[in-house]
């Protein structure tokens, strides 16, 4: 009697659970479809939906989409699951052309250098162990972001481990670790969670100047004012620029098209596998950027991913070019 009790409760729980599959199914190839509608159109321009842009990349309607087919075909519908399953494939090719990349290699021909930005807040707990990753990326200039306090301490711990840099420690978390001098280090802030760090550095080919925005990260705050502050700070500088930094913004945003149209992508146009930074070993947004002046040319620009950060380590190997015109 009691195993008939626990077959029919089994059962029911089933069914239930059958019964459920149809409104989930539906919920998420609405979810899909929303984020491939919002992409393909608005994207961030309307700050209204913009946290949907940021809340539903690619990869989620890919998954989205995926869960969707494999409902409706549980439930044995034929005609929705023929539309999920068109859904996965138009999401999947949405996915590839977005954040996948594959630059051509470029011809070495001038003088060269490396640059390096990576957000090392959470998860690690102590800056030694980022070290070895930071030394083994082997760059001239190294920009680091929510790096801790920015104190006496902090400075001689960076001076041990990287002798023969200069360091700036302006504050908020902005760390700065130059083979060439820094002859000025300013801070702009905006509001209590943004910070955009200016830098001049005299290379071996010229001064050059390096703009570090670190932006608030909440989905529900606009993204306009600030990608707009910084890129008027960085047209600015009298001198070539490289703009990198912690954005909180998918590369695809449409609030970069100032940037687009007059700064090279490191990753975009020199990059090979995902573009996207995090989370590092789940990736599924493009957080972290490096923006070169037409004065630089992109040579080879990688990602390294470890469980040290949430955030993908960003190398690119830069050389000295033509200024856009």
């Amino acid at each position: 009697m009691a195993s008939m009790v626990r077959t029919r409760r089994i059962f029911m729980k089933a069914k239930l659970r059958h019964r459920n599959a149809r409104p989930l199914a539906i919920a998420l190839m609405t979810m899909g479809i929303l984020g491939l509608i919002i992409r393909f159109t608005v994207k961030d321009r309307w700050s209204v939906v913009a946290p949907v842009f940021y809340g539903l990349p690619p990869l989620v309607v890919v998954v989205a989409v995926t869960l969707s087919a494999g409902l409706f075909a549980l439930r044995r519908n034929k005609r929705l699951a023929v539309a999920a399953f068109a859904g996965v494939i138009l999401s999947v090719v949405t996915w590839i052309h977005s954040d996948y990349v594959h630059a051509a290699a470029r011809n070495r021909t001038g003088e060269e250098f490396t640059i390096v930005f990576w957000n090392i807040g959470p998860p690690a707990k102590s800056k030694e162990a980022f070290i070895a990753d930071l030394k083994q990326a082997n760059g001239q200039i190294i920009v680091l972001a929510e790096s801790g306090r920015c104190d006496e301490k902090a400075r001689q711990f960076w001076t041990f481990h990287f002798p023969g840099y200069h360091i700036s420690l302006l504050g908020g978390g902005l760390t700065l670790l130059s083979k060439y001098s820094i002859s000025n280090a300013t801070m702009h802030k905006m509001g209590p969670w943004t910070r955009i760090g200016v830098y001049d550095l005299d290379t071996t080919f010229g001064r050059v100047s390096i703009v570090v925005p670190d932006i608030i990260s909440n989905p529900f705050v606009s993204r306009r004012p600030y990608i707009d502050r910084t890129y008027e700070i960085a047209a600015s500088r009298p001198y070539p620029t490289i703009v990198l930094g912690d954005f909180n913004t998918p590369h695809s945003s449409a609030l970069f098209a100032d940037f687009r149209r007059t700064y090279h992508h490191a990753f975009e146009e020199a990059g090979d596998g995902l573009i996207t930074t995090w989370p590092a070993l789940f990736p599924l947004l493009a957080l972290d950027h490096i923006w070169l002046s037409g004065h630089f040319v992109p040579l080879r620009t990688q990602l390294r991913r470890t469980f040290r950060s949430d955030h993908a380590l960003v190398i690119s190997d830069v050389q000295m070019g033509r200024a856009r015109e």
